[in-house]
Protein backbone atom coordinates (compact mmCIF):
# COMPACT_ATOMS: atom_id res chain seq x y z
CA UNK A 1 0.00 0.00 0.00
CA UNK A 2 0.95 3.49 -0.46
CA UNK A 3 -0.77 4.92 2.88
CA UNK A 4 0.37 4.37 6.16
CA UNK A 5 -1.53 5.97 9.60
CA UNK A 6 0.44 7.76 10.92
CA UNK A 7 2.72 7.30 13.98
CA UNK A 8 3.24 6.30 16.86
CA UNK A 9 -0.69 6.18 17.81
CA UNK A 10 -1.38 4.58 14.38
CA UNK A 11 -3.53 1.45 15.44
CA UNK A 12 -5.80 3.40 17.31
CA UNK A 13 -6.81 5.96 14.80
CA UNK A 14 -6.84 3.49 12.18
CA UNK A 15 -9.93 1.60 14.14
CA UNK A 16 -11.45 4.10 14.68
CA UNK A 17 -11.43 5.05 10.85
CA UNK A 18 -12.36 2.11 9.66
CA UNK A 19 -15.23 1.85 12.07
CA UNK A 20 -13.77 -1.27 14.52
CA UNK A 21 -14.10 1.35 17.29
CA UNK A 22 -16.07 4.29 18.32
CA UNK A 23 -13.37 6.04 20.00
CA UNK A 24 -10.00 4.84 21.08
CA UNK A 25 -6.70 6.64 23.23
CA UNK A 26 -3.30 7.27 22.30
CA UNK A 27 -0.74 8.82 23.71
CA UNK A 28 1.06 12.39 22.06
CA UNK A 29 4.42 13.60 22.92
CA UNK A 30 5.03 15.11 19.26
CA UNK A 31 2.17 14.74 17.30
CA UNK A 32 1.90 11.05 18.02
CA UNK A 33 -2.36 11.34 18.66
CA UNK A 34 -2.79 14.32 16.22
CA UNK A 35 -0.77 13.10 12.97
CA UNK A 36 -2.68 9.65 12.87
CA UNK A 37 -6.03 11.13 13.50
CA UNK A 38 -5.13 13.75 10.42
CA UNK A 39 -3.81 11.15 8.79
CA UNK A 40 -7.00 8.87 8.93
CA UNK A 41 -9.32 11.83 8.90
CA UNK A 42 -10.18 12.06 12.47
CA UNK A 43 -10.50 14.12 15.24
CA UNK A 44 -7.27 13.56 17.77
CA UNK A 45 -7.00 16.34 20.61
CA UNK A 46 -3.21 16.24 22.75
CA UNK A 47 -4.77 18.17 26.37
CA UNK A 48 -2.79 20.62 27.59
CA UNK A 49 -0.22 19.61 30.22
CA UNK A 50 -1.57 18.33 33.16
CA UNK A 51 -5.36 17.70 31.75
CA UNK A 52 -5.52 13.98 31.86
CA UNK A 53 -4.02 11.44 34.59
CA UNK A 54 -0.60 10.28 33.19
CA UNK A 55 -0.79 7.05 35.79
CA UNK A 56 0.29 4.25 33.93
CA UNK A 57 1.75 5.54 31.26
CA UNK A 58 5.22 4.27 30.03
CA UNK A 59 7.14 7.93 29.95
CA UNK A 60 9.43 9.06 26.93
CA UNK A 61 9.44 12.87 27.66
CA UNK A 62 7.16 13.51 30.78
CA UNK A 63 6.64 17.20 30.44
CA UNK A 64 5.21 16.76 26.93
CA UNK A 65 3.55 12.98 27.75
CA UNK A 66 -0.54 13.55 27.51
CA UNK A 67 -3.08 10.97 26.67
CA UNK A 68 -5.86 11.91 24.48
CA UNK A 69 -8.83 10.80 22.44
CA UNK A 70 -8.82 9.72 18.58
CA UNK A 71 -12.76 9.58 17.61
CA UNK A 72 -14.74 10.18 14.25
CA UNK A 73 -16.29 13.92 15.41
CA UNK A 74 -15.52 16.69 17.74
CA UNK A 75 -18.52 15.45 20.02
CA UNK A 76 -17.27 12.37 20.63
CA UNK A 77 -14.25 13.47 21.29
CA UNK A 78 -14.78 16.16 23.75
CA UNK A 79 -17.39 13.15 25.66
CA UNK A 80 -14.48 11.11 26.30
CA UNK A 81 -12.26 14.19 26.94
CA UNK A 82 -14.91 14.85 29.71
CA UNK A 83 -14.64 11.21 31.45
CA UNK A 84 -10.56 11.10 31.53
CA UNK A 85 -10.05 14.27 33.04
CA UNK A 86 -11.65 13.19 35.54
CA UNK A 87 -9.66 14.12 38.96
CA UNK A 88 -6.70 11.03 40.02
CA UNK A 89 -5.15 11.72 43.28
CA UNK A 90 -2.42 9.08 42.36
CA UNK A 91 -0.78 11.51 39.77
CA UNK A 92 0.46 14.59 41.60
CA UNK A 93 0.81 16.94 38.23
CA UNK A 94 -2.95 16.00 37.33
CA UNK A 95 -5.02 19.33 37.67
CA UNK A 96 -7.96 18.10 35.58
CA UNK A 97 -10.04 20.19 33.35
CA UNK A 98 -13.71 21.70 33.24
CA UNK A 99 -16.77 20.24 31.09
CA UNK A 100 -16.11 20.82 27.47
CA UNK A 101 -18.97 18.95 25.66
CA UNK A 102 -21.56 21.80 27.04
CA UNK A 103 -19.41 24.62 25.37
CA UNK A 104 -20.12 22.56 21.88
CA UNK A 105 -22.75 24.99 20.83
CA UNK A 106 -21.71 25.21 17.16
CA UNK A 107 -21.49 29.13 16.73
CA UNK A 108 -17.60 30.85 16.28
CA UNK A 109 -19.32 34.11 15.12
CA UNK A 110 -17.10 36.55 16.27
CA UNK A 111 -14.24 34.48 17.18
CA UNK A 112 -10.84 34.97 16.33
CA UNK A 113 -8.64 32.32 14.29
CA UNK A 114 -4.91 32.77 13.47
CA UNK A 115 -3.31 31.57 10.40
CA UNK A 116 0.29 31.21 10.53
CA UNK A 117 2.11 31.76 7.29
CA UNK A 118 4.71 29.43 8.15
CA UNK A 119 2.03 26.64 8.34
CA UNK A 120 1.07 27.55 4.96
CA UNK A 121 4.25 26.99 3.12
CA UNK A 122 5.20 23.65 0.85
CA UNK A 123 1.74 21.91 1.01
CA UNK A 124 0.98 18.92 -1.14
CA UNK A 125 -2.46 20.03 -3.15
CA UNK A 126 -5.14 18.17 -1.27
CA UNK A 127 -3.65 19.51 2.11
CA UNK A 128 -3.94 23.03 0.87
CA UNK A 129 -6.91 22.73 -0.90
CA UNK A 130 -8.32 21.14 2.65
CA UNK A 131 -7.05 24.22 4.86
CA UNK A 132 -8.72 26.80 2.28
CA UNK A 133 -12.08 25.60 2.46
CA UNK A 134 -11.72 25.32 5.56
CA UNK A 135 -10.76 29.28 6.16
CA UNK A 136 -13.48 30.07 4.00
CA UNK A 137 -15.98 27.58 6.47
CA UNK A 138 -15.22 29.77 9.13
CA UNK A 139 -15.29 32.93 7.53
CA UNK A 140 -18.65 32.09 6.36
CA UNK A 141 -19.92 30.72 9.86
CA UNK A 142 -18.73 34.53 10.94
CA UNK A 143 -15.24 34.17 12.57
CA UNK A 144 -12.76 36.27 12.39
CA UNK A 145 -9.55 35.21 10.91
CA UNK A 146 -6.21 36.75 11.78
CA UNK A 147 -2.94 36.72 10.02
CA UNK A 148 0.00 35.71 12.44
CA UNK A 149 3.65 35.03 12.14
CA UNK A 150 5.94 32.56 13.90
CA UNK A 151 9.40 33.56 13.38
CA UNK A 152 10.59 31.25 15.83
CA UNK A 153 8.96 28.34 14.39
CA UNK A 154 11.99 26.57 12.68
CA UNK A 155 13.39 26.27 16.57
CA UNK A 156 10.64 24.27 17.85
CA UNK A 157 11.79 20.86 16.55
CA UNK A 158 15.72 21.15 17.34
CA UNK A 159 14.17 22.59 20.97
CA UNK A 160 11.35 19.57 21.25
CA UNK A 161 13.91 16.74 20.62
CA UNK A 162 16.81 18.24 22.62
CA UNK A 163 14.30 18.43 25.39
CA UNK A 164 12.21 15.38 24.63
CA UNK A 165 15.71 13.30 24.55
CA UNK A 166 17.32 14.59 27.94
CA UNK A 167 13.77 13.44 29.52
CA UNK A 168 13.83 10.36 27.62
CA UNK A 169 17.24 9.35 28.73
CA UNK A 170 16.75 9.77 32.20
CA UNK A 171 13.53 7.89 32.07
CA UNK A 172 14.88 5.33 30.06
CA UNK A 173 17.79 4.87 33.23
CA UNK A 174 15.45 2.29 34.79
CA UNK A 175 16.04 -0.60 32.26
CA UNK A 176 18.77 -1.34 33.46
CA UNK A 177 18.50 -5.30 33.75
CA UNK A 178 19.15 -4.95 37.11
CA UNK A 179 15.20 -4.82 38.30
CA UNK A 180 13.11 -5.74 35.36
CA UNK A 181 13.67 -6.21 31.59
CA UNK A 182 15.69 -7.83 29.36
CA UNK A 183 19.08 -9.14 30.79
CA UNK A 184 22.02 -9.82 28.71
CA UNK A 185 23.02 -13.30 29.41
CA UNK A 186 26.89 -12.39 28.57
CA UNK A 187 28.50 -10.06 30.90
CA UNK A 188 31.79 -9.38 32.72
CA UNK A 189 30.59 -7.03 35.34
CA UNK A 190 27.95 -4.73 36.75
CA UNK A 191 28.87 -2.14 34.20
CA UNK A 192 29.13 -4.04 30.98
CA UNK A 193 26.10 -6.25 31.88
CA UNK A 194 24.25 -2.84 32.32
CA UNK A 195 25.81 -1.62 28.82
CA UNK A 196 24.95 -5.12 26.83
CA UNK A 197 21.38 -5.01 28.80
CA UNK A 198 20.47 -1.77 27.43
CA UNK A 199 22.26 -2.47 23.72
CA UNK A 200 20.74 -5.63 22.90
CA UNK A 201 16.92 -4.50 24.51
CA UNK A 202 16.94 -1.02 22.96
CA UNK A 203 16.00 -0.61 19.19
CA UNK A 204 17.61 2.06 17.26
CA UNK A 205 14.69 4.44 18.00
CA UNK A 206 14.79 4.51 21.52
CA UNK A 207 18.47 4.36 21.15
CA UNK A 208 18.84 7.51 19.30
CA UNK A 209 15.96 9.39 21.55
CA UNK A 210 18.26 8.37 24.75
CA UNK A 211 21.68 9.42 23.62
CA UNK A 212 21.77 13.40 22.99
CA UNK A 213 24.95 13.41 21.09
CA UNK A 214 23.53 10.78 18.70
CA UNK A 215 20.52 13.08 18.57
CA UNK A 216 22.55 16.50 17.51
CA UNK A 217 24.45 14.47 15.12
CA UNK A 218 21.92 13.45 13.01
CA UNK A 219 20.88 16.18 10.38
CA UNK A 220 17.59 14.48 10.01
CA UNK A 221 16.36 15.06 13.39
CA UNK A 222 16.74 18.79 12.58
CA UNK A 223 13.57 18.52 9.75
CA UNK A 224 14.33 21.11 7.53
CA UNK A 225 16.88 22.98 9.75
CA UNK A 226 20.12 22.58 10.12
CA UNK A 227 23.00 20.76 12.53
CA UNK A 228 23.91 24.37 13.46
CA UNK A 229 20.01 25.53 14.48
CA UNK A 230 19.92 22.07 17.12
CA UNK A 231 23.91 23.20 18.77
CA UNK A 232 22.26 26.80 19.06
CA UNK A 233 19.38 25.56 20.57
CA UNK A 234 21.89 23.13 23.09
CA UNK A 235 23.73 26.24 24.18
CA UNK A 236 20.35 28.01 25.46
CA UNK A 237 19.03 25.66 26.99
CA UNK A 238 22.63 24.67 29.04
CA UNK A 239 22.35 28.24 29.48
CA UNK A 240 19.34 28.47 31.67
Amino acid sequence: TSCVAGGSSGGPAAAVAVGQAVYALGSDTGGSVRLPAAFCGCVGLKPSYGAVSRRGLIAYASSFDQIGPIASCVEDAAAVLDVITQPDPMDMTHRGLSTVSDALDGNVKGMKIGIADEFLRKLSPAVEKAVADAIDTYRSMGAELVKVSFPMLRYCLPAYYIIACAEASSNMGRYDGIRFGHRSESFENLDDMICRSRSEGFEHMCSGRGTMTDTIKKPRWCGRGSPPIFKSCLKDATAC
